[in-house]
């Protein structure tokens, strides 16, 4: 009789089955055991901020304590955060990733009517670093405390240790997308409001590890058998594996980030509840159609630079920057839902973290195609540099003509990344240093390493100052 059993895929009796044991005076009681168990698996950064809800913390960044000054021009204490521990690796002797902003001084910090004593904050351990593990979860980030020494400590075992750095070869590599250092400056339902002081810039994360919830529906089937019955049967059990359901109601299901749940879940809510899911969504769809028109911005010069003349190329990346802020300005009149108002009244509106999520990526694609113009640029004037050392080096003599060409240029383009200051007095070994060190600046400019960048300003401006 075993031969004529058969099971579903969840592994309980089909229903031929039961009516075979049932004409046999054997009758079934089956009842759905739930075993949750963990996975190891791979999820987007985006995925990894939503299954671990308490891991990160929302944000709006009101400001950027620039010190008045246009991106990427960076200076004062926005060049002060440095890899810390022994030889500035980022490893301390415990084997901790350590960023140090001890240097940051209390007037290095500002942005229009607004400062912030970097020094009294770290005494009164204020500040602190936010490290978000892509450019999509800017607005979730995790925290770690700067001490009153100004070192941000994080354990190498942490979850942001794990994710979002790495040891190589003794020197702490970044792997996320931003770290910064913060002052909070209030709380807006449940969103803490910061001032960023510093910027760490990564690459960002594509994925991340992470371990899940999943659960096994195991089948228990009891076979109650006539007393008179003397074949024993014994019956397997069968397990499948399932997502894990989260057993909340919809609105526990919606967070603060306007995360909207699945088609299912959508079809049980009420009617109240569609008209929430219908906004979210529809404010959704107003920050992918805003973001889309940045990235169009943002990579619509890429491909067309190639090859093209110098101010040609000036003028297209110009063009994408002017398209960009007026996208951002755009952006920041945008209405905003107000949360006593009816889902009528807040139609066609965003929430202000929506608008500030779009803002920071707008931004960030904007001080790219900025770092791109400057870099653009000192390419340029390194090109014409290096065509001065070689004649001159040849004929040893010096090339008025070419010279006569960079002041123009200078005179066109003179910026805090030139050399137009000093030219006159450049020749031979000193012209090659100068060379080489705006060579620093314009790879460091490219790869849109902060911290790098600031070592080869300071040291083109040291360079600079000593040839006066």
């Amino acid at each position: 009789m075993q031969d004529d059993l058969h099971f579903n895929s969840d592994g309980s009796l089909t229903e031929e089955t039961k009516n075979l044991l049932a004409n046999e005076g054997v009758y079934v009681d089956e009842k759905i055991n739930s075993i949750v168990e963990k996975s190891q698996g791979t999820v987007s950064p985006d995925e990894y901020v939503k299954n671990h809800p308490g891991g990160t913390h929302d944000i709006h960044r009101k400001l950027w304590a620039d010190n008045n000054t246009p991106k990427p021009i960076f200076d004062k204490n926005e060049l002060k955060l440095w890899p810390g521990g022994p030889g500035n690796t980022g490893i301390d002797a415990h084997g901790n990733f350590v960023y140090d902003v001890k240097h940051m001084t209390a007037d290095g910090s500002f942005h229009k009517d607004f400062s912030a004593d970097a020094q009294k904050l770290m005494g009164e351990g204020k500040l602190k670093m936010l490290i978000s593990l892509s450019r999509g979860t800017q607005m979730h980030v995790f925290e770690v405390p700067i001490d009153t020494d100004g070192n941000a400590v994080i354990d190498p075992n942490s979850e942001v240790g794990r994710l979002a750095f790495q040891n190589v070869d003794g020197h702490m590599k970044f792997l996320g997308s931003t770290a910064e250092v913060a002052q909070s400056v209030g709380e807006h339902n449940g969103v803490d409001d910061v001032v960023i002081l510093a910027t760490d810039v990564g690459k960002g994360l594509d994925s991340v590890g992470d371990v899940t919830d999943v659960v096994k529906n195991a089948s228990e089937v009891t076979l109650n058998v006539p007393k008179d019955y003397d074949v024993p049967i014994t019956m397997p059990i069968f397990m499948r594996r399932t997502p894990l359901e989260r057993a909340k109601k919809l609105d526990d299901e919606k967070d603060n980030r306007g995360t909207v749940p699945n088609e299912s879940s959508d079809k049980e809510t009420k009617n109240g509840e569609m008209v929430k899911l219908a906004k979210v969504k529809e404010s959704k769809t107003a920050k992918k159609s805003v973001i889309r028109k940045a990235e169009k911005n943002e990579e619509s010069s890429n491909d067309e630079l190639e090859g093209l003349p110098f101010e040609e190329k000036m003028q297209k990346v110009a063009d994408v920057i002017v398209g960009l802020e007026n996208l951002k300005k755009q952006t920041e009149a945008m209405p905003e839902t107000m949360p006593d108002k009816s889902a009528e009244e807040n139609k066609g509106k965003i929430t202000p973290e929506q608008k500030a999520s779009m803002l920071t990526e707008i931004q960030s694609f904007l001080e790219e195609k900025q770092r791109l113009y400057h870099h653009i640029k000192v390419d340029e004037e390194v090109s014409m540099l290096t065509k001065i050392y070689d004649s001159e080096k040849k004929d040893k003599t010096p090339n008025v003509a070419l010279r006569n060409k960079l002041k123009k240029f200078y005179k066109n383009h003179d910026d805090n990344y030139t050399l137009a200051t000093v030219m006159d007095k450049l020749s031979g070994a000193n012209l090659l240093r100068g060379i080489r060190s705006l060579k620093f600046v314009s790879e460091t400019l490219a790869e849109g390493d902060l911290v790098e960048l600031g070592a080869a300003l300071e040291d083109l401006e040291s360079f600079t100052k000593a040839n006066k």
